[in-house]
């Protein structure tokens, strides 16, 4: 269950007004849109790190009081660490890297199966899962000078899950499809974890980290 607190929280997420993140204006635009630099020292190869994390509402709400915060985009980034690695409240679903030369695209495409079996304690049973995990990456960025860069970036996840019993019972069969897809143009600073994106649902907080290595 939401709290008040977490409500007001996730209709500002459904208003559209929760990350408030600058336009990166070279990002958009015709007159933009093939221009690459002829300088090759502008050309300039960064490593990009995605990495997805779940954070259960309590966990959520805890973290904003203690830092005062609120919105999902200012928890600080240290705190919610000690929460990961304390397998507390929040954990990493994903994570995803790739290279991309400044002033050109890069996309990556991921696929993950999964698959579990369990008994089950009634006649026998086995329970069986398999979840298919596929997450697609896009991302664009400029060169801004020194450590600062500019992005724009897609990010798509989706897990298909089906659950079905097999043994002396007939097979129960269940189809679970969850589906993710975050977007923004985000100013960067090289070797810094941020928050490059968020959401709210029911049932937890999706925040997506991102960190620029030059």
């Amino acid at each position: 269950m939401m709290t008040t607190k977490l409500k007001a929280l996730f209709a500002l997420v459904l208003s559209g007004l929760l990350l408030g993140m600058l336009p990166v204006t070279w990002l958009y635009g015709a007159d933009n849109d093939h221009a690459h630099s002829s300088n090759q020292d502008d050309m300039v190869s960064t490593a990009i790190q995605f990495m997805l994390v779940h954070i259960e509402h309590d966990t959520l709400e805890r973290l904003m009081d203690e830092s005062n915060t609120q919105t999902l985009d200012s928890i600080p980034l240290d705190k919610l660490g000690q929460c990961v690695r304390a397998k507390d409240g929040a954990h990493i679903v994903s994570q995803t890297r790739l290279a991309v030369v400044s002033g050109y695209e890069a996309k990556m495409s991921l696929i993950e199966n999964e698959h579990r079996d369990a008994k089950t304690p009634d006649k026998g049973n086995v329970e069986q899962a398999h979840r298919k995990i596929e997450v697609s990456v896009m991302i664009k960025i400029e060169h801004l000078g020194g450590n600062k860069l500019a992005a724009r970036f897609v990010y798509d996840r989706s897990v298909e899950v089906e659950e079905y019993v097999m043994g002396e019972e007939a097979e129960e069969e269940e189809g679970i499809e969850q589906k993710l897809s975050l977007s923004s143009g985000i100013l960067l600073q090289a070797g810094q974890l941020q928050i490059a994106a968020a959401n709210l649902n029911e049932d937890m907080a999706v925040v997506l980290l991102i960190k620029a290595d030059l």
